[in-house]
């Protein structure tokens, strides 16, 4: 029976976008810090699609490091194949104005790993 190769593939915002606002009257200072570990709390839906997804009951959700990214891979025996960082968004719009800037910011990823 051949083996079978499990990968993980994670294409997502980059920690790094989550520091800032864009909503904020200084949209290119940083915000929050990039170590944070409070949650964030919001009442505003996490769409991937572009769309603005309305108002919801709150949800609570965690920015994790580019580190910890990578050590709970490791963690878990995943072994990095790939880690490209885009100067593209993947959030809602008004985090289009990141983009084309210089100097870019990283603002998504992905990144591949496949069990040892």
């Amino acid at each position: 029976m051949a083996s079978r190769q499990y990968k993980l593939v994670i294409y997502e915002t980059h920690p790094f976008l989550e520091m800032l606002d864009p909503n904020a009257a200084q949209a290119f200072t940083p915000a929050t810090s990039y170590l944070t570990k409070e949650p964030v709390v919001s009442e505003a839906a996490i769409t991937y699609d572009r769309t603005n997804g309305g108002i919801t009951p709150a949800s609570y959700w965690f920015v994790h490091t580019m580190g910890d990214i990578l050590t709970a891979g490791a963690g878990a025996g995943l072994m990095l194949e790939r880690l490209t960082e885009h100067p593209h968004s993947n959030r809602e719009v008004e985090y289009d104005q990141y983009e084309r800037r210089e100097p870019q910011l990283p603002l998504c990823f992905t990144l591949v790993a496949r069990k040892r």
